[in-house]
Protein backbone atom coordinates (compact mmCIF):
# COMPACT_ATOMS: atom_id res chain seq x y z
CA UNK A 1 0.00 0.00 0.00
CA UNK A 2 1.45 3.33 -0.85
CA UNK A 3 0.88 6.46 0.84
CA UNK A 4 0.18 9.81 -1.31
CA UNK A 5 0.50 13.04 0.94
CA UNK A 6 1.58 16.72 -0.39
CA UNK A 7 4.27 17.39 -2.74
CA UNK A 8 4.25 16.97 -6.86
CA UNK A 9 5.15 19.03 -10.28
CA UNK A 10 3.76 19.47 -13.65
CA UNK A 11 3.85 19.14 -17.84
CA UNK A 12 1.75 20.91 -19.76
CA UNK A 13 -0.64 18.86 -21.86
CA UNK A 14 0.17 18.42 -25.61
CA UNK A 15 -0.05 16.14 -28.19
CA UNK A 16 -4.07 14.93 -27.12
CA UNK A 17 -6.56 16.34 -28.91
CA UNK A 18 -10.68 15.78 -27.67
CA UNK A 19 -10.70 13.68 -30.54
CA UNK A 20 -7.79 11.36 -29.36
CA UNK A 21 -9.47 11.00 -25.77
CA UNK A 22 -12.45 10.40 -27.00
CA UNK A 23 -11.05 6.87 -28.38
CA UNK A 24 -13.57 4.16 -26.52
CA UNK A 25 -11.82 2.39 -23.96
CA UNK A 26 -13.93 -0.40 -24.94
CA UNK A 27 -14.00 -0.36 -28.54
CA UNK A 28 -11.71 -0.69 -30.73
CA UNK A 29 -9.61 2.45 -32.06
CA UNK A 30 -10.99 4.27 -34.99
CA UNK A 31 -9.07 4.25 -37.93
CA UNK A 32 -5.88 6.26 -38.15
CA UNK A 33 -5.45 6.58 -34.37
CA UNK A 34 -3.49 3.73 -32.39
CA UNK A 35 -5.03 2.26 -29.47
CA UNK A 36 -3.07 2.99 -25.98
CA UNK A 37 -0.83 2.40 -24.10
CA UNK A 38 -2.72 1.91 -20.99
CA UNK A 39 -6.71 2.33 -20.90
CA UNK A 40 -7.64 3.76 -17.40
CA UNK A 41 -11.91 3.31 -16.52
CA UNK A 42 -12.94 6.13 -14.35
CA UNK A 43 -15.53 5.29 -11.79
CA UNK A 44 -17.21 7.42 -9.23
CA UNK A 45 -20.12 6.30 -8.56
CA UNK A 46 -20.87 8.68 -5.64
CA UNK A 47 -20.35 11.55 -8.15
CA UNK A 48 -17.82 13.41 -5.84
CA UNK A 49 -15.71 14.69 -8.47
CA UNK A 50 -17.36 17.77 -10.42
CA UNK A 51 -14.61 18.41 -12.54
CA UNK A 52 -14.80 17.92 -16.26
CA UNK A 53 -13.86 14.29 -16.71
CA UNK A 54 -11.67 15.72 -20.21
CA UNK A 55 -9.16 18.30 -18.64
CA UNK A 56 -7.85 15.25 -16.09
CA UNK A 57 -7.80 12.91 -19.27
CA UNK A 58 -5.98 15.84 -21.24
CA UNK A 59 -3.22 16.15 -18.24
CA UNK A 60 -3.14 12.26 -17.55
CA UNK A 61 -2.29 12.04 -21.29
CA UNK A 62 0.19 14.58 -21.33
CA UNK A 63 1.97 13.64 -18.24
CA UNK A 64 2.51 9.92 -19.92
CA UNK A 65 2.51 11.55 -23.78
CA UNK A 66 6.24 12.97 -22.67
CA UNK A 67 7.33 9.58 -21.63
CA UNK A 68 6.45 8.34 -25.17
CA UNK A 69 3.07 6.43 -24.13
CA UNK A 70 -0.29 6.84 -24.16
CA UNK A 71 -2.78 6.84 -21.59
CA UNK A 72 -6.20 7.00 -21.63
CA UNK A 73 -8.58 7.96 -19.28
CA UNK A 74 -12.19 7.54 -19.70
CA UNK A 75 -15.52 6.47 -17.89
CA UNK A 76 -15.79 2.67 -16.95
CA UNK A 77 -18.60 1.06 -17.78
CA UNK A 78 -18.33 -2.48 -16.26
CA UNK A 79 -17.44 -4.20 -19.97
CA UNK A 80 -13.92 -3.19 -20.32
CA UNK A 81 -12.35 -6.01 -23.00
CA UNK A 82 -10.78 -8.78 -21.20
CA UNK A 83 -7.48 -9.19 -21.84
CA UNK A 84 -6.75 -5.16 -22.35
CA UNK A 85 -3.65 -3.31 -20.31
CA UNK A 86 -6.47 -1.82 -17.92
CA UNK A 87 -6.50 -0.22 -14.69
CA UNK A 88 -9.71 1.01 -13.17
CA UNK A 89 -9.88 4.51 -11.42
CA UNK A 90 -12.09 4.34 -8.03
CA UNK A 91 -13.27 7.91 -6.72
CA UNK A 92 -13.69 6.76 -3.14
CA UNK A 93 -15.38 9.60 -0.14
CA UNK A 94 -12.97 8.01 2.63
CA UNK A 95 -10.17 4.92 2.41
CA UNK A 96 -11.00 1.51 3.33
CA UNK A 97 -10.66 1.70 7.42
CA UNK A 98 -8.10 -1.98 7.05
CA UNK A 99 -5.70 0.13 4.94
CA UNK A 100 -5.33 2.30 8.33
CA UNK A 101 -4.16 5.37 6.24
CA UNK A 102 -3.72 9.31 7.65
CA UNK A 103 -6.02 11.62 6.68
CA UNK A 104 -3.63 13.86 4.18
CA UNK A 105 -3.60 10.38 1.90
CA UNK A 106 -5.11 11.74 -1.51
CA UNK A 107 -4.33 8.29 -3.57
CA UNK A 108 -3.63 4.75 -3.03
CA UNK A 109 -2.50 1.55 -5.04
CA UNK A 110 -2.83 -1.50 -2.61
CA UNK A 111 -0.40 -3.79 -2.89
CA UNK A 112 -2.41 -7.23 -2.36
CA UNK A 113 -6.14 -7.88 -2.96
CA UNK A 114 -5.99 -4.76 -4.90
CA UNK A 115 -6.48 -6.28 -8.75
CA UNK A 116 -6.19 -3.23 -11.40
CA UNK A 117 -7.18 -0.53 -9.38
CA UNK A 118 -5.81 2.27 -7.71
CA UNK A 119 -8.37 4.77 -5.64
CA UNK A 120 -8.23 8.94 -5.22
CA UNK A 121 -9.72 10.43 -1.98
CA UNK A 122 -11.16 13.25 -3.19
CA UNK A 123 -12.06 14.95 0.14
CA UNK A 124 -8.02 14.55 1.16
CA UNK A 125 -7.10 15.98 -1.88
CA UNK A 126 -9.46 19.20 -1.65
CA UNK A 127 -8.06 19.46 1.97
CA UNK A 128 -4.69 19.78 0.30
CA UNK A 129 -5.91 22.13 -2.26
CA UNK A 130 -7.56 23.87 0.42
CA UNK A 131 -10.55 26.96 0.00
CA UNK A 132 -12.04 27.18 -3.85
CA UNK A 133 -9.59 25.82 -6.14
CA UNK A 134 -9.22 28.19 -9.01
CA UNK A 135 -10.15 27.08 -12.44
CA UNK A 136 -8.91 23.88 -13.71
CA UNK A 137 -6.40 22.79 -10.62
CA UNK A 138 -8.75 20.28 -9.39
CA UNK A 139 -7.95 18.73 -12.99
CA UNK A 140 -4.79 19.36 -12.70
CA UNK A 141 -4.47 17.98 -8.92
CA UNK A 142 -6.61 14.59 -9.56
CA UNK A 143 -4.66 13.77 -13.09
CA UNK A 144 -1.09 14.18 -10.95
CA UNK A 145 -2.56 12.07 -7.81
CA UNK A 146 -3.91 9.58 -10.90
CA UNK A 147 -0.32 9.66 -12.63
CA UNK A 148 1.55 8.73 -9.16
CA UNK A 149 -0.75 6.15 -8.19
CA UNK A 150 -0.88 4.56 -11.80
CA UNK A 151 2.84 4.38 -11.88
CA UNK A 152 2.67 2.63 -8.42
CA UNK A 153 0.39 0.53 -10.45
CA UNK A 154 2.49 -0.23 -13.44
CA UNK A 155 5.86 0.21 -11.80
CA UNK A 156 5.34 -1.72 -8.04
CA UNK A 157 9.07 -1.71 -7.09
CA UNK A 158 10.04 1.97 -8.08
CA UNK A 159 10.61 4.02 -5.02
CA UNK A 160 9.23 7.45 -4.53
CA UNK A 161 11.64 10.43 -5.19
CA UNK A 162 12.31 13.53 -3.41
CA UNK A 163 10.86 15.88 -5.87
CA UNK A 164 8.26 15.51 -9.04
CA UNK A 165 5.89 12.74 -9.62
CA UNK A 166 6.93 9.64 -7.40
CA UNK A 167 6.99 12.73 -4.91
CA UNK A 168 6.42 11.23 -1.51
CA UNK A 169 4.65 14.31 0.21
CA UNK A 170 2.67 17.07 -2.16
CA UNK A 171 1.90 20.60 -1.18
CA UNK A 172 -0.73 22.75 -3.15
CA UNK A 173 1.75 24.79 -5.24
CA UNK A 174 3.03 21.88 -6.46
CA UNK A 175 -0.09 20.43 -7.29
CA UNK A 176 -1.19 23.05 -9.84
CA UNK A 177 2.54 24.90 -10.59
CA UNK A 178 3.04 25.11 -14.43
CA UNK A 179 5.63 22.38 -15.11
CA UNK A 180 5.58 19.07 -13.69
CA UNK A 181 8.53 17.11 -13.62
CA UNK A 182 9.09 13.03 -14.41
CA UNK A 183 12.38 12.13 -13.56
CA UNK A 184 14.19 9.75 -16.20
CA UNK A 185 14.59 6.62 -13.48
CA UNK A 186 10.60 6.97 -13.17
CA UNK A 187 10.25 7.09 -16.81
CA UNK A 188 12.22 3.81 -17.12
CA UNK A 189 10.38 1.85 -14.28
CA UNK A 190 6.99 3.00 -15.80
CA UNK A 191 7.90 2.16 -19.23
CA UNK A 192 9.25 -0.83 -18.30
CA UNK A 193 6.23 -2.01 -16.33
CA UNK A 194 3.90 -1.05 -18.84
CA UNK A 195 5.82 -3.67 -21.80
CA UNK A 196 5.47 -6.44 -18.38
CA UNK A 197 1.81 -6.29 -18.42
Amino acid sequence: MHRVRRRLGLLAPRGWTGAALAVSLFAAAAPGIAAPDLELAWYDPDAIVDTELEAVAGEVAAIFGDLGKRVALARGSGLEAPGAKLLRVIVVKEPVAAWNLGPDVMGVTPRKGGGKSVYLIVPALREVLGGAPEEGEMALALARVLAHEVVHAVAPEHPHAAHGLMGARYQRRLLVKKRFRVDPACAAAFIDGLDAL
